[in-house]
């Protein structure tokens, strides 16, 4: 199964590049709703945001950035409605938040670190 990281969103994924690259190899306008960039992209926001990998002896849940204040409990993420576009500085919901969290919030760089610290690159 593969799940959504935060490059799975066509802001990130233009920035990094991949925009300009579909328009230099296949030579297409990117803000054309049938262009390879928008129907990829669609399917990002189709995809999963986690999983939980289960067998007699025990249970892994696995997201891609990590659990931020929001998540509360795995009935909250499930309850998440896909397709789910992310809208920074536009949609301040609780879903989207949530959405925020699970693609960005990333463990601190040592052990020495812990609790919760506001990433100021996503949420200015």
């Amino acid at each position: 199964m593969l799940l959504r990281g935060n490059h799975e969103d066509k802001n990130v994924n233009k920035y990094l590049g991949f925009a300009d690259e579909c328009t230099k190899r296949l030579g297409e306008d990117t803000n054309d709703p049938n262009s390879v960039f928008a129907k990829i992209n669609e399917a990002f926001e189709s995809m999963p945001l986690a999983a939980i990998i289960s067998d007699k002896q025990q249970r892994i849940f696995c997201c891609h950035g990590g659990i931020g204040p929001t998540i509360q409990d795995i009935e909250g993420i499930e309850a998440i409605q896909r397709p789910f576009e992310i809208k920074l500085g536009v949609d301040h919901s609780d879903n989207h938040q949530k959405v925020l969290d699970l693609l960005w919030s990333d463990p601190h760089e040592t052990d020495e670190e812990s609790g919760f610290q506001h990433n100021y690159a996503r949420d200015p």
